[in-house]
């Protein structure tokens, strides 16, 4: 059979091998999803690119004829958790629509929509996908007279085959949607168009924004579906993962990747030849086409704020007074509450202060969703908790019977909305204010808030033009000033100068200097801050002067002394060789120089009680991950551990597999296989028998065991692993991450570099 085309893979598809791009192939499949509006490129340190234009250049580049399908499973809109980049429903609808116009024209040939794409409404987001000439796809979203919001699967032509692609919806809620829409159940709806779409196609595939685990079951339920694409949640930084010979297409976050795969057909069956990431990294070139659409007029910036708060929490409820006060002053901010707790994997809810708290909480959202008039009235009260929550409605004349009814009857699924939601965003301190999905650092004041909320915006509320030039010192800040809080007004004085010299790694993926450096700066205006790389001249000279255990080294000129704020860092600072450093152990160190070095070595510590360790041992034991070595995490002196705590029961497990690493070398990966679907020390038994150990001998092995976890507990001291998630590269530099989502993006980013190696670059089978 006669290809459509040769796939030439341009130079920068880092990681794909480019003799094997002489292979004739028929189709390439170049599949996306989880861009949330990303219209530009991110020029972040760690992982820069992405950006519609550049993603045109990379389609534009393979394109040829009918030998390329474009897909993407959803969530390509602006706004919701995931959109780091959020600026307020108004300009999020603008950045979605503009989104809508490039896909539009850069082609693609069918789009699912995700349950973050519905934010603006069902029928918005219709008007404005066929606007742009986007085909979206959703077999399980219903309007509420029952008809489907769209069509459930569209036939797509490519040479001589039909393409039958249909879109997945999650019914996953971790956000206000459409609710005039009903989600109804992904398979069963599938099911009912199955049949008719097989009859009138050649080949199936399925958008499917579900999520990895769910999407790859798709496989199962539909057999004869040949090709799936992942548009949620992912746990693998694989770009394609097989299931009995179906590819399974992942999504790179932001639009930053495509994941491909070249197809060869031989009648009905069809063949995966090869796959892999194509990047729109820094050195793609924007398509000019296409960055003329992108132009964003009349954009108005319009913050939104989050609270989350335990309804029983008395920190949370003196934070929701102020915060409160804040809201009433701008009456048309986009605020919320929400609540912190989990969702355990049986779906009940738990919560820091019991039962209690969850009814509680329940009862709050009964108010806000049956009587949104008295919202924020009832929000006012209950902070100052003169009364509780029964009480208060009775005091406000709400209906008892009619909130009981909706607590009954919606009051934990509308809860586990925001239980997910706090979760998803690794929220668990009351209170957290997020400001445009960013933490808010400081003190939640209505002042304070008030002031960000007015900041080149100062016609939003007359309540701006009373806020005072300065709230405290901390507001008064000018270059080599030292600023003071005078009855509203600041006035300032020249601050002492002094230099601040800063040693770092030539190159590093994470940089704790900069934290550091802009603390100094705040503390002490009149810093001059030096930097220096480790092989620089200046570097040298400072290593061998002072002679670092690790970077980066921060020294303070003695003139530090003379400052109106030495006494806050004073206890913190030793003397030595003319300048001021600091004592061990008070800054966090990232580079251990004197450490030999092991070029393309990584390993992963991580606690073996970590909430996401599912999902993060069945990422780095993927067959695709050959290069990773796990070691794990505990926090206390084994010595000084009292028996029956947790720490006591994550030094037991830890011990375990120190001891395996030791002795059992080739069935450690089979052990973690084990113990990630059943984690917990409780399970280490049969957890044993299942990877081929001999309990009795593990037992053994434990009691004879003498001094592992002391050792190792040096060994996580000299590197400060003090994390749940921490990667050691090169046998030097030490790269935290805070959650599976961020474990994700540095791998992702290790196999860029080729220091991780994936499928394709070490030719495992397929």
């Amino acid at each position: 059979m006669k290809a459509f085309h040769t796939l030439i893979i341009p130079i920068f598809a880092i990681g794909l091998s480019v003799t094997a791009a002489t292979n004739e192939i028929d189709l390439t499949v170049i599949a996306g999803a989880e861009t949330h509006a990303m219209i530009e490129p991110c020029d972040c340190p760690q992982d820069p690119g992405g950006g519609l234009a550049k993603r045109s250049t990379l389609v534009k580049s393979i394109r040829k004829g009918d030998n390329l399908l474009l897909l993407d499973a959803g969530g390509f809109s602006g706004g919701g958790i995931y959109d780091s980049y959020t600026e307020g429903r108004s300009a999020d609808s603008l950045r979605t629509i503009v989104t809508l116009r490039g896909m539009g024209a850069i082609g693609y040939d069918a789009v699912a929509i995700g349950d973050d794409d519905l934010q603006y409404g069902g029928d918005w987001l219709i008007a404005r996908a066929s606007e742009a000439g986007v085909p979206v796809v959703s077999v399980n979203c219903f309007d509420q007279n029952g008809k489907l919001l769209t069509a459930p699967y569209l036939l797509v032509k490519k040479g001589q085959y039909t393409f039958a692609i249909t879109g997945l919806t999650s019914q996953e809620k971790l956000f206000e949607t459409d609710r005039n829409l009903s989600i109804k159940d992904p398979v069963q709806s599938l099911r009912k168009v199955w049949k008719e779409m097989t009859a009138r196609s050649d080949f199936q595939i399925i958008l499917s924004h579900l999520g990895q685990e769910s999407s790859i079951a798709l496989k199962d339920s539909f057999p004869e579906c040949d090709l799936i694409v992942n548009g949620h949640r992912k746990a693998d930084t694989n770009p394609v993962i097989m299931r009995d010979n179906v590819p399974v297409m992942q999504f790179g976050f932001q639009g930053k990747s495509f994941s491909f795969v070249d197809l060869r057909f031989s009648g009905k069956r069809m063949s995966v030849i090869r796959s892999g990431w194509l990047n729109a990294g820094e050195e793609v070139k924007e398509d000019s086409s296409v960055a003329a659409i992108l132009n964003l007029q009349d954009k108005k910036r319009e913050n939104v704020y989050d609270l989350y708060i335990m309804s029983q929490c008395p920190y949370g409820l003196e934070a929701l007074v102020s915060f409160v006060e804040f809201v009433k002053a701008f009456p048309e901010l986009r605020w919320d509450i929400r609540f912190i707790g989990n969702v355990e994997s049986d779906k009940s809810l738990s919560s820091l202060h019991g039962t209690g708290e969850i009814h509680d909480e329940m009862m709050w959202l009964a108010v806000k969703e049956l009587y949104p008039e008295k919202w924020v009235q009832f929000l006012q009260k209950r902070a100052a908790a003169i009364l509780p929550t029964e009480s208060l409605i009775d005091e406000l004349k709400m209906d008892k019977g009619k909130i009981g009814q909706w607590v009954a009857s919606k009051g934990k699924s509308e809860l586990t909305v925001h239980y997910n939601r706090s979760e998803r965003q690794n929220i668990n301190a009351s209170p957290t204010l997020m400001i445009n999905n960013i933490p808010y650092e400081g003190r939640i004041s209505k002042l304070r808030l008030a002031r960000i909320e007015c900041s080149g915006n100062s016609g939003v509320s007359k309540f701006c033009d009373s806020i005072p030039q300065c709230i405290d010192d901390s507001d008064c800040r000018r270059p080599g000033k030292i600023g003071k809080c005078v009855s509203g007004d600041c006035e300032f004085r020249d601050a002492v100068r002094f230099d601040f010299t800063v040693l770092v790694a030539d190159s590093t993926l994470q940089h704790p200097e900069s934290s550091m450096i802009m603390t100094t700066h705040e503390l002490f205006p009149g810093a001059t801050v030096k930097t220096f790389t480790l092989n620089s001249k200046q570097g040298k000279e400072l290593l061998k002067k002072f002679n670092p255990d690790a970077l980066p080294f921060y020294v303070f000129g003695r003139e530090v002394r003379q400052t109106q704020k030495f006494g806050s860092i004073e206890s913190g600072l030793i003397e030595k060789n003319g300048g001021l450093i600091f004592k061990e152990g008070i800054v966090r160190k990232n580079y251990f120089h004197r450490r030999e070095l092991k070029r393309g070595t990584v390993v992963l510590f991580v606690d073996p009680f970590f909430p996401e360790i599912p999902a993060v041992l069945k990422t780095v034991l993927d067959d695709s991950v050959s290069t990773v070595e796990i070691k794990p995490v505990f926090y206390g002196e084994p010595s000084k551990t009292l028996r029956g705590t947790e720490e006591y029961f994550r030094q037991e497990e830890s011990q375990r597999w120190l001891l395996l690493a030791l002795h059992y070398k080739t069935k450690f990966a089979s052990y973690l296989k084990e113990y990630a679907e059943n984690p917990g020390s409780s399970y280490w038994s049969a957890i044993s028998s299942k990877s081929g150990i001999n309990p009795d001998s593990l037992t053994a092995a434990v009691l004879g065991d003498t001094n592992s976890l002391e050792k190792h507990m040096k060994l996580l001291k000299s590197l400060s692993v003090n994390e749940p998630l921490v990667l050691l590269l090169d046998n030097r530099e030490t790269v935290t991450a805070g959650s599976m989502q961020e474990l994700t993006g540095i791998l992702s980013t290790l196999q860029k570099k080729g220091a991780v190696k994936d499928k394709t670059q070490t030719g495992l089978s397929k």
